[in-house]
């Protein structure tokens, strides 16, 4: 599903780019301002340090917060991305394998979800 070539704008500057990569990805899609998502964060960056799995943070606005999520993990706001990937609920998180093809997906409600969706990946 993931297109090579497609660049965005995280909220800091920094460009993503939407692409496969060997280690695998997570796609993680929340609301600004969430309590729940910050501790998913701390968790991914957990996760992203010690199985090398690159993670970037989606959001469809920032509701004039400039950067809701400080840290590592790039945020990019774009409501197509939400689209691409069929998101409807937050917290969600999509599981990209290294060739592009979605791994796995879940609607975030409890700590250690994202452990295992991480774990679906080769």
């Amino acid at each position: 599903m993931e297109e090579p070539g497609i660049d965005l704008k995280s909220t800091t500057g920094r460009i993503v780019t939407l692409a496969p990569r060997a280690g695998g990805r997570l796609f993680l899609f929340f609301t600004p301002n969430c309590t729940f998502c910050k501790g998913i964060l701390e968790e991914a960056a957990v996760i992203s340090s010690s199985t090398g799995i690159d993670v970037v943070v989606f959001l469809e606005d920032t509701h004039g917060t400039p950067d809701p999520y400080p840290g590592p993990a790039p945020v990019v706001v774009s409501r197509d991305v939400f689209v691409r990937y069929a998101v409807d609920e937050t917290p969600h998180a999509i599981a990209i394998g290294p060739t592009g093809e979605i791994a796995g997906r879940v609607t975030l409600s409890a700590n250690g979800q994202l452990g295992a969706l991480a774990a679906s990946l080769p």
